[in-house]
């Protein structure tokens, strides 16, 4: 009887995929701003770092401006991102890092990391 109710009490904060809730978390965060940089929509991106509301306006464009030309970047050097894939995370503490594969236009990938930080209940890129 002991051994079935720890079994579904360790059971019942795991889902089918293994992950925590702090990692499906971790990894949604990850994925937004993928997804955002992938849509081009860089202001975004910096309105949910953490304190972006204390940033200057200027600082702000700025941040947004730098993101705009990795992408151009990226588009030219091996065209664009064409898909990803979250490999693992590592979380320590208020600290996280996901590992994503990213696939580009030219048929090339590699692993990237996107480090996070949490802000209250919320990750945010660092």
């Amino acid at each position: 009887m002991l051994i079935a109710m720890l079994a579904s009490s360790i059971m019942a904060g795991c889902h089918r995929d293994g992950l925590s809730d702090e990692q499906r978390a971790v990894r949604a965060a990850a994925t937004s701003v993928i997804e955002r940089f992938i849509g081009g929509d860089f202001d975004g991106i910096v309105a949910d770092m953490p304190y972006a509301e204390s940033f200057s306006a200027d600082y702000r464009r700025q941040l947004s401006e730098l993101l705009a030309e990795h992408r151009s970047r990226e588009l030219s050097r091996c065209g664009g991102v064409t898909g990803y894939v979250v490999r693992g995370d590592t979380i320590c503490g208020n600290e996280a890092h996901v590992f994503v594969q990213v696939h580009f236009g030219d048929s090339t990938s590699e692993e990237i990391s996107i480090p996070l930080t949490r802000v209250g209940d919320e990750w945010k890129l660092r």
